[in-house]
C-alpha cells in the first residue's frame, strides 16, 4: 500500500511537471517575440533619432534569456568580425526549439540585414520587420492564453487520474 502511494505521488508530480513545462514553452515563445518587438523599437529610435551605431545599440540592449543568446551572438560577430555570422546565428537559433525553420530564417534575414542600408532605408527595414513581429507576438499571446494554462491543468488532471488508478 505504501509503495502504491509513493508511485502514485511520483506519477502525480511527474505529470504536473510535464504539464508545467509544456505551458512554459508557450510563455517562452511569447516572451521571445516581445523582446524582438522591444528590440526593434529600440533600434528604430536609436538609429532614426540619434543615428547611433549598431554595435553601441547592441551593447545597451537588454533582453531575457532566449533572445539575449541571439543578441550576444550578433554582438560577438560585429565586434570580432565586423559582420554577423550566419552559421553561428543559425546554430544559436536551432537551440531555441520553440521557433520553426521559417521563423528562424525570418529572424536571420532581419538580423543580417542590420547595418547594411542607409539610415532611411534601415528605418523602413526595421519597421517592416517590427510589424511582422508584432503580428507574431499577438498570435503567441492568444496561443499562450488558450494553450499555456491548459497544459498545466491537463498535467494535474492526468496526474490525479494516474494517482487514483495506482492506489
Amino acid at each position: 500500500m505504501a509503495a502504491n502511494m509513493i508511485v502514485g505521488i511520483g506519477l502525480l508530480l511527474a505529470s504536473i511537471y510535464i504539464g508545467r513545462e509544456l505551458g512554459n514553452a508557450y510563455r517562452r515563445r511569447e516572451r521571445f517575440y516581445l523582446d524582438i518587438v522591444n528590440f526593434c523599437a529600440l533600434l528604430e529610435s536609436e538609429i532614426g533619432l540619434f543615428q547611433n551605431k549598431l554595435l553601441d545599440i547592441l551593447e545597451r540592449s537588454i533582453a531575457h534569456k532566449d533572445f539575449n543568446v541571439v543578441l550576444l551572438e550578433v554582438k560577438l560577430g560585429l565586434s570580432e568580425r565586423n559582420q554577423i555570422d550566419n552559421v553561428e546565428l543559425v546554430c544559436r537559433l536551432e537551440s531555441l526549439k520553440f521557433l520553426n525553420s521559417s521563423e528562424q530564417e525570418h529572424l536571420i534575414e532581419f538580423l543580417c540585414g542590420l547595418g547594411r542600408l542607409d539610415v532611411a532605408e534601415q528605418i523602413i527595414w526595421i519597421r517592416r520587420h517590427r510589424q511582422a513581429y508584432e503580428q507574431k507576438l499577438n498570435e503567441c499571446r492568444s496561443e499562450n492564453k488558450a494553450k499555456g494554462g491548459m497544459c498545466l491543468k491537463m498535467g494535474v488532471i492526468a496526474g490525479c487520474l494516474g494517482f487514483i488508478l495506482v492506489i
